[in-house]
């Protein structure tokens, strides 16, 4: 009996103090990196499209400092930093503690698989992986949003709604994200916010966290950065409570 709770335990990994799901219920884990220390599972391979498995930590620099792991945009990449996550999955429940140091904001992305686009007016005809759906985390608060998937197209991006709560700097936050069917749902410190389109279905193959750090500038010491650690992701398992929940969140956001 008490060899079967352990593999339980271990099957899903969830602990007491983890933020109750509303949308779903926690299934399978089908990843967990405490981020203490760097993962040995990386990507060394090409281009981000080619990437089967394990992690990518370019473009930025990536380092753990202080138990986690830290990021922060380099001038010469000329882009945000970025950390990528390789792994197939449909619906997911994802958590992760996140702290900002200095940096103008964080994105954590989820994208589908490689596939090839067609040309646009800026793009050649190319393998590529495009973001679905988001999460933006800055010093005023948070929001997430559907993703622009074809650039240069009719597509654009379509905001599914913003907390406007102070996010202190130094102090860390666990983001709770849902993603079930066609609907994102995204909790931090007890503030949700719900999303729904298509796209959100797609069959997903990648995370991304993003730090930016341009606006405030470079080449500052500490680092304008932000740091990450206790990164999860469980199967998603329907939660019978969600309609009344759904209609909660509704009605208190019309307050």
């Amino acid at each position: 009996m008490k060899l079967t709770l352990l593999l339980l335990a271990i099957t899903s990994l969830t602990f007491a103090d983890d933020p109750k799901a509303l949308m779903t219920e926690r299934g399978k884990l089908l990843a967990s990196e405490d981020l203490a220390q760097m993962p040995t599972d990386i990507f060394k391979g090409g281009a981000l499209a080619s990437m089967t498995h394990g992690w990518s930590f370019h473009p930025g620099q990536w380092d753990i400092v202080d138990g986690a792991l830290r990021g922060y945009q380099m001038k010469k990449d000329n882009h945000s930093a970025a950390a990528f996550f390789a792994l197939p999955w449909k619906n997911a429940v994802l958590q992760f503690d996140v702290k900002l140091d200095g940096c103008s904001q964080i994105v954590f992305c989820i994208d589908d698989p490689a596939a090839m686009r067609p040309a646009t007016s800026t793009r050649p005809a190319q393998n590529r992986v495009e973001h679905l759906c988001r999460l933006i985390i800055n010093k005023d608060g948070f929001s997430t949003q559907k993703d622009d998937h074809d650039h240069d197209g009719p597509d654009q991006n379509e905001p599914f709604g913003e907390v406007n709560e102070p996010i202190a700097k130094g102090e860390w936050k666990t983001v709770l994200i849902e993603v079930q069917g066609n609907e994102m749902v995204t909790t931090i410190d007890g503030q949700t916010i719900i999303g729904a389109h298509p796209q959100v279905a797609a069959d997903k193959a990648y995370i991304s966290f993003g730090v930016t750090g341009y606006s405030n500038g470079f080449d500052k010491v500490p680092p304008l950065s932000a740091s990450f650690r206790k990164f999860r992701i469980w199967e998603a398992k329907p939660n019978s409570a969600w309609t009344d929940n759904r209609k909660a969140l509704t009605e208190k956001a019309l307050k």
